[in-house]
């Protein structure tokens, strides 16, 4: 026991070391390079978070293959830093996982190689794909961005349509019709679907005896619509309507007058995509008057006379 521990002492001696592939008993590490001819120098710890038992090295190559030279025990966090301006590691969060203090940790043992690459010139940068169903186009399909750093998509989406994520392993989020990545450590891919945007309309319906409020929705782009009733409705009519959203999910109002009595404003609400209509009372304190557009949406003026 005390000849191991005098072992470990004299190598936790040795503070540099020279010729890549080289190692003998006063080595924290053996380590051979290979692939790409270059002088790059490294450093190399036993524990990389804190950092602690570090070596300099020198390699030949940049393909690295690394091992401890100390039997009997894995060490999880190994760490290992670019000394050389210019350089790099390739597959940041993908081969070695980058720490605050520069390290780059990784988990090796005597019988365990790691296998680590250096990059020359410029950051480590990784491949982000983008995709979209026959209604949206992505663009950039393909991009690379530098590790850590966050691309954006551009979605066009055909009229009639909004989008959706469908599948996301880039994090981030879709805002109007660009999607942010987040820090990006690796590749990734985004894919995204559509769905139909809800169209209203609003007017009124001529009856034999009075005209009645009118809201025709269609759920399918513009194709087909459909009248749809209100429950509660009065004699009236219906000046502008206008949907926020897709699909079952839209919310849509309606505005216009109450031809009864003295004429108070309506208003009417679907929160199912204009499936189905109710008037709404929060405004029942206004005892007359019309209202005419919701905040900042041209009013659709649609009149609907039965045959």
């Amino acid at each position: 026991m005390l000849k191991k521990i005098l072992a470990h002492l004299s190598v936790a001696l040795v503070l540099l070391f020279g010729q890549s592939g080289y190692a003998d008993s006063r080595l924290f590490f053996n380590v051979a390079s290979s692939g790409v001819a270059d002088n790059v120098s490294i450093n190399l710890c036993l524990n990389g978070k804190v950092p602690v038992s570090c070596q300099q090295y020198n390699v030949s190559g940049l393909t690295l293959s690394i091992s401890t030279a100390i039997p009997g025990h894995l060490y999880p966090v190994a760490g290992i830093k670019i000394n050389t301006p210019g350089y790099t590691l390739a597959n940041l969060g993908v081969d070695c996982n980058a720490f605050s203090n520069g390290y780059c940790l990784f988990k090796t043992s005597k019988t365990s190689s790691k296998l680590l690459t250096i990059l020359k010139g410029g950051a480590q940068q990784y491949t982000v794909n983008a995709s979209g169903d026959s209604h949206v186009t992505a663009t950039p399909s393909t991009q690379r961005v530098n590790f850590n750093a966050t691309g954006v998509v551009t979605l066009n989406v055909a009229s009639g349509y909004a989008a959706n994520i469908a599948s996301n392993t880039c994090g981030g989020g879709l805002s109007g019709n660009h999607f942010t990545t987040g820090p990006i450590t690796g590749p990734c891919s985004v894919s995204f679907s559509s769905t139909t945007v809800v169209l209203s309309a609003a007017g009124y319906i001529n009856t034999t005896n009075d005209r009645l409020p009118l809201i025709a929705i269609s759920t399918d782009s513009g194709t087909t619509w459909a009248a749809k009733s209100v429950r509660g409705l009065p004699a009236g009519i219906f000046f502008s309507t206008s949907c926020t959203g897709s699909g079952s999910s839209a919310i849509c109002t309606a505005v216009g007058a109450d031809y009864t009595g003295n004429e108070p404003p309506l208003l009417a609400i679907s929160a199912d995509g204009g499936a189905t209509w109710a008037t709404n009372s929060g405004i029942g304190f206004l005892s007359s008057g019309v209202l005419m557009r919701q905040a900042a949406r041209v009013a659709v003026r649609v009149r609907f006379v039965p045959r």
